[in-house]
């Protein structure tokens, strides 16, 4: 962290103040406990108060000892943290891992207390109250789904792994047994120093926290069915030029390295879903010729579950359509032994389209059925 944490040991008195400061260090030695005494001079980088160009620090006494600060969430205001920042404290509430989008990158998990936090209009009608179901505009209820996110935001609090470094070569805090960390995790007496970084509150901890890691949900029971179709975004597939070579690639790995690690992981998962027909989502858009991505997928993918087990759709071609200019395409692989397709497949080109939809229909038995794909963006596409 480029330095270390000071907390008066009586404080203040004052609940409204903080009793810690961040010195920013690269001059002086310290241990955890150490009493000390420094001069320096006072700072706010990016609105964290901190102790900088320090000049002189002389350790008084060593393995001294200071009780947490205890929090609980949630709080009444969001900038109650204020009061923390840069102190020692302790969490009362059992605490649910809410998000871990960041825990590869940052090595960052969002917690909340009261268990998991989902957007307030996943379940909060914001066009009336109470909610009909049938009206697709109005703000009468958008009150309820502020108030809402306020009490996300207030039962909430980043726990971070004490460290600057990205994109860690070991991530943080995952399971020993199924090296992951599932939503639904939970954490008990999280103790550590109150940060501040990024415009968020954060945790660094001062002890390894202890995880109740949430188990593997079971999987679906799908009942009678002779079809299963899934869906998978296999996250930019390039294969470079498809000879082992073309790397760093537009969107997808950096190195060959990178990509074997990324096709074993999407190849296993897709085996493991035995289904049918899987809508892709993230091909690369390169053709679908012997060299191309999603050849490249499929022949891996055989390799674990035998030859000839899954084959791909063509790319709609002339007045079926195509699929698109932008680097990245959907496209569909199916089970030859267990469906067959129907004619050649379609593509939607539509300008209102930022990613190109395909259809196939499919045949099982005297059954026909039509899938088709979408790769949607994000609820602020100015097109949709």
């Amino acid at each position: 962290m480029k330095g270390f944490y000071i907390q008066d040991t009586i404080g203040d008195g004052n609940q409204l103040s903080s009793d810690g400061i961040f010195v920013f260090n690269s001059s002086f030695s310290v241990n955890v406990g150490d009493y000390v005494k420094l001069t320096g001079e006072v700072d706010e980088f990016s609105n964290l108060t901190e102790l900088k160009n320090i000049t002189t620090l002389t350790v008084l006494a060593s393995g001294k000892t200071i009780a947490p600060s205890i929090i609980t969430l949630p709080i009444v205001a969001t900038t109650d943290l204020e009061n923390y920042e840069g102190m020692f404290v302790k969490f009362s509430d059992t605490l649910t891992v809410t998000e871990n989008f960041n825990l590869g990158r940052f090595g960052e998990l969002l917690l909340s207390s009261q268990g998991r936090i989902f957007n307030p209009t996943n379940y909060i009608d914001p066009n009336d109250n109470p909610a009909s179901g049938t009206n697709s505009a109005g703000t009468s209820n958008v009150v309820a789904v502020l108030s809402q996110q306020d009490l996300n935001q207030r039962r909430s609090i980043l726990l971070d792994d004490a460290s600057s470094t990205q994109n860690p070569a070991i991530v943080p805090y995952i399971d020993a047994v199924d090296r992951t960390l599932r939503c639904g995790t939970t954490i008990t007496n999280l103790t550590g120093v109150l940060d501040f970084a990024f415009g968020n509150y954060k945790v660094q901890p001062t002890s390894a926290p202890a995880f109740n890691y949430a188990a593997r949900p079971a999987v679906p029971s799908l009942g009678a069915a002779n079809v299963k179709i899934a869906s998978f975004n296999v996250l930019n597939y390039f294969n470079g030029d498809g000879l082992g070579g073309g790397f760093p690639t537009a969107r997808g790995a950096n190195t060959l390295i990178e990509f074997n690690r990324q096709r074993t992981k999407i190849i296993k998962g897709i085996n493991q879903m035995n289904a049918d027909v899987v809508g892709l989502m993230e091909m690369e858009n390169d053709g679908d010729g012997i060299n191309s991505a999603i050849a490249d997928l499929v022949n891996g993918l055989n390799v674990i579950a035998g030859a000839g087990t899954y084959t791909y759709i063509a790319d709609p071609t002339g007045s079926n359509g195509s699929s698109g200019t932008d680097a990245i395409k959907v496209s569909l692989i199916y089970k030859p032994a267990s469906v067959s397709p129907v004619g050649l497949a379609k593509g939607d080109t539509n300008s209102i389209n930022n990613r190109f939809p395909i259809a196939q229909v499919f045949a099982k038995g005297d059954s026909k059925f039509t899938v088709i794909v979408n790769h949607f963006k994000s609820k602020s596409s100015s097109n949709a």
